[in-house]
């Protein structure tokens, strides 16, 4: 993970604490990770422009709720069965760091969540789990809570 932080504090912007803000907040996310999440990279399925491909999901019960999602894969085996089976359409996988995905996730508000297949479609173990912007909010805002409680609190300015 401290690779991961590295990288994406390395191409963050230099102006005024934009880096510190950066790790700050790559840091919070790569606590959430090793209590929630079990690989260092995922697969997304994105357009030929780059663009992440989203879903729509609807309540089962209820007539309201619809939101959008973005599926992230754990194995190249599972994203690829997955795009096998979408038709009349192209598009490919792509590798992520898992740092680097959350904070594109959280920071670019490109759904309301993500919906995380990890293991695959063979395997007895395989679980489907939804994480919430609200949950990154969450690790984020309690991350800064301790940051503040344990120093001068700087490096997250007004986020969450």
């Amino acid at each position: 993970m401290t690779s991961q932080i590295k990288a994406l504090v390395d191409d963050a912007p230099t102006d005024d604490g934009t880096k510190q803000l950066v790790e700050n907040i790559s840091i919070a996310l790569a606590q959430w990770v090793s209590a929630n999440l079990s690989h260092s990279h995922y697969y997304i399925i994105q357009d030929p422009s780059g663009a992440w491909i989203k879903s729509t999901l609807l309540h089962r019960t209820q007539s309201v709720g619809e939101k959008t999602a973005i599926f992230i894969f754990s194995s190249s085996e599972d994203v690829a069965r997955e795009i096998d089976g979408l038709q009349n359409i192209q598009v490919f996988p792509e590798k992520i760091p898992v740092i680097e995905l959350l904070f594109r996730f959280w920071t670019l508000n490109l759904s309301d969540s993500l919906i995380v297949n990890e293991g695959s479609d063979t395997a007895p173990s395989k679980t489907m789990r939804e994480i919430r912007r609200s949950d990154l909010n969450t690790a984020i805002r309690e991350s800064k809570k301790k940051t503040r409680d344990t120093s001068s609190g700087k490096g997250f300015g007004n986020i969450c």
